[in-house]
């Protein structure tokens, strides 16, 4: 009988599991003819091991019913780093939600892998990414499952704790958020860091509908950088609030921010502390978010002074009644102009 010849193995390995003997690093049981029962015996042996970081139980007789029994057994088990299982055929859908649950529980698990025939394409790759969350930093992790439908939709999503930049993060962080529309912040400072990390970005604030505050500081942006995330906003409407402090914009990414909010009424508040910005440009752009609270007769007076100051020799706003949106020229108004002839 080839499962009673097995046995006398799996025993061998069962008692130098349960003695917790020091650098038994790797517990392989290939083709062993392991079952539920030999499975449930095997993580009683476990429960007070501390050295064991790999296991692999591939071609064996588990079932989803075994993949409840690792749930329970490994979700609290920080020191177990790889679990093979392929080639358990009883195993199912269910049995691989259930390993799916178990990475989102430990994320010490690096490496896990169930390529048995039951077990269709979409639930294959949803084992997948749980593997590769658990490759990111704990914020993107914890950023990313909160926006799983099962969960309940948060409004703010901060992975600035990271401080760090991962691509492939980011990317599954985009596709959750356009996927829920409940948030309305989101705090990616210090994890945006090159050109493709501000696509991923740039992505987000072009299709979120909800989204009205970004914060993206320290994150090394640059003027190109600025200008990709400027050419998004003007496709949003909701956005209200830009944090770029403590990056590399100087005063050509600072009139690509000058221009954007001269489109888009929707900004009222820009950040932009510990930059290359120039005071004279700095205040371009305080100004220009004044006149966002400005009615439409201001703000056309301004752009041209703005852009050819030199040549303009008279400025004439009429008509100084409440616009559509109830808008009246005020001492701000005044000010905001002021500023604009100042040394014209």
């Amino acid at each position: 009988d080839i499962l009673a010849s097995c046995r006398p193995f799996i025993d061998f390995y069962l008692t130098r599991i349960a003695n917790n003997e020091p650098g038994l690093l790797q517990l392989s049981l290939v083709e062993r003819y392991v079952d539920d029962s030999s499975l449930s015996l095997l993580v009683s042996a476990m429960e007070n091991n501390t050295e064991v970081k790999t296991l692999n139980l591939s071609g064996n007789l588990l079932t989803d019913k075994s993949m409840k029994v690792l749930w329970e057994a490994l979700k609290d088990k920080a020191q177990i780093e790889v679990l093979i299982l392929d080639g358990n055929n009883g195993i199912t859908d269910e049995g691989c939600l259930l390993a799916i649950r178990l990475l989102n529980q430990n994320s010490s698990i690096r490496q896990c892998s169930i390529n048995c025939q039951n077990i269709s394409k979409c639930v294959a790759q949803e084992l997948s990414d749980a593997v590769l969350r658990n490759s990111f930093p704990a914020e993107y992790k914890k950023a990313i499952l909160s926006l799983e439908p099962d969960r309940n939709p948060p409004l703010s999503i901060d992975i600035s704790g990271a401080n760090k930049t991962n691509l492939a993060g980011l990317s599954m962080l985009r596709k959750g958020l356009l996927k829920n529309n409940s948030v309305t912040q989101l705090n990616v400072s210090g994890c945006c860091k090159g050109e493709k990390a501000v696509e991923e970005l740039a992505d987000i604030i072009k299709h979120h509908e909800k989204l009205s505050e970004i914060a993206v500081a320290s994150s090394g942006i640059t003027d190109k950088g600025a200008k990709l995330l400027c050419d998004a906003l003007k496709e949003n409407t909701t956005i209200t609030d830009l944090d770029m402090t403590d990056n590399e914009i100087g005063d050509s990414g600072a009139k690509h921010l000058i221009d954007l909010v001269m489109q888009n009424e929707m900004l009222s508040h820009i950040l932009l502390n510990k930059n290359n910005v120039t005071p004279s440009r700095r205040s371009q752009v305080v100004h220009s978010l004044l006149l966002n609270s400005q009615p439409l007769k201001l703000k056309q007076a301004y752009e041209p002074l703005y852009l050819n100051s030199s040549k303009i020799t008279s400025v004439i706003i009429d008509g100084n009644t409440p616009s559509a949106s109830g808008k009246l020229l005020n001492n701000i108004s005044c000010r905001v102009l002021s500023n604009c002839l100042d040394g014209n």
